[in-house]
């Protein structure tokens, strides 16, 4: 139970702020107006960014929210007015208790500390990967953003996990011959939802996200992280359907999958899918496409909605948008289903 005297008030712009903050591990100041406001909460920036702050600070007694560390230069303590927040947890146990989300993923919480490190606060603890994971919620929260405004039924990830029976199983295993030598691992997505559209709402789409923001364009390797091994694995899950097996939501398994493969780095995203049209010619798998250059700068980022509706490109066949919205899709995804 949280404390009594550390519980915010029930307001409805505090429970939407919580709601979206379950929902995505990391969000920008920038991000959050825009997700509220097409949520049909009325409020303006000014009043966000004060519930923000608020939310943050200590001398409240009521820090649910906090600024990781990570997104700061070494040696400061701010970055100006646009920071990266996520929840403590604190404010994930307030959500059980008021039945937020109750679908939303309870991401991992932030490395313990070791013995021999001491004491820490949540705040100096630091996380692995911190801007991959940031890129992964800003795609994200930016897929869910365009559902709404184009119309779509968005089914979040937790959604789907909690149809399975463990939904802690999600890494799909894979194994195959790649010029004579035997590739095997598993692939766990960065990210995951469904779209139900308008008109056949009873059938709809899944999709995984695998985001490529470090690794090299370099496709000679088969190290562990390298696209080439993940693109081997991904067209081995697409052939044996592997993803119904790992994925074995009830009433009935997962019956597609589309992988968005995005980068911010347009060479990247062409090798990417050269490399795949080298290894199978043209699969419907795959849809490639590049996000804007989140640098670490102080410059405020906003979601980018197009991303659903920009065409991506695919191997060995004309490049679509992941969704088209006059949903001329809906026919190849129910035959996905059958």
């Amino acid at each position: 139970m949280v404390p009594v005297k550390e519980i915010p008030r029930k307001t409805k712009l505090t429970l939407a702020i919580i709601a979206l903050f379950r929902e995505f591990r990391y969000l920008r100041s920038s991000f959050v107006y825009p997700l509220l406001e097409v949520r049909g909460i009325k409020c303006n920036e000014e009043s966000v960014k004060r519930k923000l702050q608020h939310m943050s600070d200590p001398k409240f007694g009521q820090k649910i929210l906090m600024t990781p560390g990570e997104q700061f230069p070494e040696g400061q303590t701010s970055t100006g007015t646009h920071l990266i927040y996520c929840m403590k947890e604190k404010g994930h146990k307030l959500c059980d208790e008021w039945e937020i989300n109750p679908f939303a993923i309870a991401f991992p919480q932030r490395r313990k500390p070791s013995p021999e490190e001491g004491e820490f606060s949540e705040e100096d603890v630091k996380v692995r990967n911190f801007w991959h994971a940031l890129y992964i919620c800003d795609v994200m929260a930016s897929i869910y953003y365009g559902h709404i405004l184009n119309g779509l039924g968005f089914i979040p990830q937790g959604k789907i996990l909690s149809l399975m029976p463990d939904p802690e199983k999600t890494a799909m295993p894979f194994k195959r011959m790649y010029k004579g030598e035997l590739v095997k691992g598993k692939l766990v997505l960065d990210g995951q939802w469904g779209t139900q559209f308008p008109n056949n709402p009873r059938k709809p789409s899944f999709s995984g996200l695998e985001l490529e923001n470090t690794n090299s364009i370099n496709r000679s390797k088969l190290s562990p992280t390298s696209f080439k091994r993940k693109g081997i694995g991904y067209v081995d899950i697409e052939e044996k359907k592997t993803y119904r097996e790992v994925f074995n939501t009830q009433p009935r398994p997962l019956p597609n999958l589309k992988i968005l493969v995005a980068t911010v780095n347009q060479a990247k995203s062409n090798s990417q899918r050269e490399f795949v049209e080298e290894y199978v010619g043209s699969s419907d798998m795959f849809r490639f496409t590049t996000f804007p250059n989140q640098s670490k700068s102080t410059d405020p980022i906003f979601p980018f909605p197009e991303i659903l509706t920009t065409p991506c490109q695919r191997a060995g066949m004309d490049p679509i948008p992941l969704y088209n919205m006059d949903h001329q899709s809906v026919g190849q995804h129910s035959r996905d289903a059958e």
